[in-house]
């Protein structure tokens, strides 16, 4: 009230009346704290406009005002609270969603070691084949050998039974 209405407040002052609260102690509990609970508009206006005298100096409009002030601080602690809540729920949400994705980053690199180690022996088996293979290989081409040697000695023992 000092604030907004000097003139007015100044007079009360003058007069005796104790001062309002300052906006600025109201201020510091408008984030929604509960350890103190906000005094309603009637108790304080009984504390503030109390005795006959006190009533008489104080108009209905600075009354109207101080009370629609007291109301502007409420909705506005209301909005703040409500608004804390929100940011809450955000801040859950988004915990949730990191631990989502801390585990699908974890199935992730599992699935890729997975793979990994399926690959590994995938090409040890393909090795051993084409050791196989050669080996196979190595053996039909002796083979080969030998057959093509008894071909040769058969067609020189047949030519020397032609021949004599």
């Amino acid at each position: 009230m000092s604030k907004r209405h000097p003139d007015e407040f100044s007079q009360l002052v003058a007069g005796g009346q104790n001062s309002p609260p300052s906006h600025t102690s109201q201020a510091s509990n408008v984030n929604g704290d509960a350890s103190k609970p906000p005094e309603t508009v009637e108790a304080t206006e009984k504390r503030l406009f109390s005795g006959a005298m006190k009533v008489s100096r104080v108009s209905e409009g600075e009354r109207r005002v101080f009370r629609r002030e007291r109301e502007l601080i409420e909705a506005l602690r209301k909005a703040q609270r409500e608004e804390a809540r929100a940011l809450e729920h955000q801040r859950d949400l988004l915990e949730k969603l990191r631990a989502a994705n801390v585990r699908e980053a974890a199935a992730d690199r599992e699935q890729i070691e997975s793979l990994r180690r399926a690959q590994q022996e995938e090409a040890k088996d393909l090795s051993r084949q084409k050791e196989e293979l050669q080996k196979e290989k190595a053996e039909l081409q002796k083979k080969w050998e030998e057959l093509q040697q008894e071909r040769e000695e058969l067609l020189l023992f047949s030519s020397g039974q032609q021949a004599s």
